[in-house]
């Protein structure tokens, strides 16, 4: 009897924990398709990309409604919270993106707050290797946040250009051997021609 009893009890324990885990992974690509957009920061002093950056918001959602036919709303720039604002839209979702100049190259970093609990929902990365690549990059973004936060499959738009190398030089060609035995020519001198023989007299006060 006890055993049936924890056999029973070990069955539905794990009917439980799979339970919980089905709902989790379920729920996390299963949020409304809402969401509001706030203004991208710049972080560290790099103004020079303040043109680029300010229009991320606007880029990034035209994608997701595209991808995902999703309701979005653009916070304005303003002193006041960007939480509070969404919360008071009635959205669920807040993204909030900035951009960094790391060496070379920038990277974009994304993150989504679920309104309802605070919690942070999910979090999203792009690395681009000029100004004009952050742009492309969006593309990879919004596809991202579309499959794990709406559960919306879509192909990336971004393939970074094939890597092309110089062509190797064709090997200069050796001198045909000299079989062993065989006389060796050497090359030809060319050598100054000789002098005119100068000319025989003609007259006795020449020289007859």
């Amino acid at each position: 009897m006890g055993r049936v009893k924890f056999a029973l009890r070990s069955r539905s324990v794990l009917a439980v924990f799979l339970l919980l885990t089905v709902s989790s992974a379920a729920t996390a690509a299963d949020y409304p398709r809402r969401i509001a957009i706030a203004p991208f920061a710049i972080l560290g002093p790099h103004e020079e990309i303040r043109q680029t950056v300010d229009i991320l918001p606007r880029l990034v959602s035209s994608r997701l409604m595209a991808m995902t036919g999703a309701e979005v709303l653009l916070l304005p720039p303003g002193d006041g919270l960007p939480e509070d604002a969404a919360k008071g839209a009635g959205l669920p979702l807040l993204l909030k993106g900035s951009v960094a100049k790391l060496g070379a190259g920038y990277s974009i970093d994304v993150t989504v707050t679920d309104l309802t609990t605070g919690q942070l929902a999910g979090a999203f990365f792009a690395a681009a290797a000029t100004e004009d690549e952050i742009i492309l990059r969006l593309g990879d973004l919004a596809a991202d946040i579309s499959e794990k936060m709406f559960g919306v499959k879509t192909a990336r738009a971004y393939a970074p250009p094939p890597v092309s190398y110089p062509a190797a030089a064709p090997p200069s060609a050796a001198p045909a051997p000299t079989p062993s035995g065989a006389p060796v020519t050497p090359p030809a001198v060319d050598q100054p021609a000789p002098a005119p023989a100068p000319a025989a007299p003609d007259t006795l006060q020449s020289g007859w």
